[in-house]
């Protein structure tokens, strides 16, 4: 590899995956991950943090990696609507983003490498994005269906929460099997939904923008794929609020996130009325939701 191949990978992170904001998102989603499942199974606070940099790292890796391989995946797509694109435009070349997922799966199994038992987690992760990557996930219908596509593709995001959680179980420096990782499942839902809610909301278009571009609402119908977000939301909320009374967190934090969850339908509500274009970027509403619980969760951990 040489000079090129790093100024091209990195004018394609800079555009497609800025590590300002997709690394204070990692930080957030393990460190709130592993103090809730640590505290799950014995209501105390997690011990150390000796895996802290290992969860965070994979974080920002995997999610990088999954950039990378929805960009191979939607090459021919992208070369139609969105020429601009680092791939379609020739700014980045298809070999580097093969050579970069290679090396991403490298990385990625070396910050496992020393998680005990946790290490299953990181081998199911690899399979499941080696099998998406295959034939096995259909890849020519997978274009034509974005149903199909968040009903196959979906579970990988919480097969990485729960290596997540099997990371932050390990990290607690106790002994741990399958209960305790069944009883991380619950603070693991609670992220999944909150995730695809914002997937499902990023991909919401007004009647009027629809084109050949796949989205949930022209597939389902906007006020359709409006409800699937919000249910998926409504889970995450649920099971906050839940986690919030069982592990006895101050009350203020209850209050955030129902003002968050309102605000969300609030968004979603004045699209609903009217359907206008202008009110149809719903991933702001879902991405503030989603902050607002990550930070929430985070300031109790860091407060006295």
């Amino acid at each position: 590899m040489n000079h090129h191949y790093w100024a091209r990978m990195r004018t394609y992170v800079r555009e497609m995956y800025p590590p300002l904001t997709q690394l204070p998102f990692a930080i957030l989603l393990f460190v709130d991950l592993a103090w809730l499942v640590q505290r799950a199974g014995d209501g105390t606070a997690p011990p150390g943090y000796r895996f802290t940099a290992a969860g965070i790292g994979s974080v920002f890796v995997i999610g990088l990696l999954t950039r990378l391989m929805d960009e191979l995946k939607d090459e021919a797509i992208d070369r139609r609507l969105f020429p601009h694109r680092p791939l379609p435009s020739g700014r980045v070349r298809r070999t580097d983003i093969e050579r970069s997922i290679i090396g991403l799966v490298a990385i990625y199994a070396v910050l496992y490498s020393g998680a005990g038992a946790a290490r299953l987690g990181c081998a199911a992760v690899l399979l499941c994005l080696l099998l998406s990557n295959r034939h096995f996930f259909m890849r020519v219908q997978l274009e034509r269906s974005v149903t199909l596509t968040l009903l196959t593709h979906g579970p990988i995001a919480l097969v990485v929460l729960c290596s997540l959680a099997a990371l932050a179980l390990e990290e607690s420096g106790r002994p741990w099997g399958l209960a305790d990782l069944g009883a991380s499942m619950l603070p693991a839902s609670m992220f999944w939904t909150m995730i695809e809610g914002y997937e499902v909301a990023r991909k919401i278009r007004a009647p009027s923008e629809e084109n050949s571009y796949g989205t949930y609402s022209k597939v389902w119908g906007a006020r359709a794929a409006v409800l699937v977000a919000a249910a998926l939301q409504t889970w995450t909320l649920g099971a906050a609020l839940y986690l919030s009374r069982r592990l006895l967190l101050p009350l203020p934090v209850a209050g955030l996130l129902l003002a968050a969850y309102l605000v969300l339908l609030f968004g979603y509500g004045r699209f609903l009325l009217t359907l206008a274009p202008e009110r149809s970027r719903l991933a702001g509403w879902a991405r503030g939701y989603g902050l607002s619980i990550l930070l929430g969760l985070f300031i109790v951990q860091v407060l006295p």
